[in-house]
């Protein structure tokens, strides 16, 4: 995950809750598609980790918490 491998300005590697990750990244970690990331990021379902822009100009990126997703994937069903 891109998220994972840029240090903290103390040159220690960023504690999980700390972590972004990309929404091609959340939808390998959820074991889901990226249609059905984005599904849930239009829907906003209870509970679906907030969504930061990081980006600095006019095209969007979206990043997402490490922690608060496994968080959210700790309360969803498993089947």
């Amino acid at each position: 995950m891109r998220g994972d491998r840029a240090p903290s300005r103390t040159g220690q590697p960023p504690a999980p809750s700390e972590r972004f990750i990309t929404v091609e990244d959340f939808a390998r970690v959820a074991r889901l598609s990226r249609r059905t990331i984005d599904r849930y990021r239009r829907d906003r379902p209870v509970g679906f980790p907030k969504e930061y822009d990081v980006s600095r100009g006019r095209v969007p990126r979206p990043r997402f918490r490490l922690a608060d997703v496994l968080a959210w994937m700790e309360t969803r069903a498993l089947w």
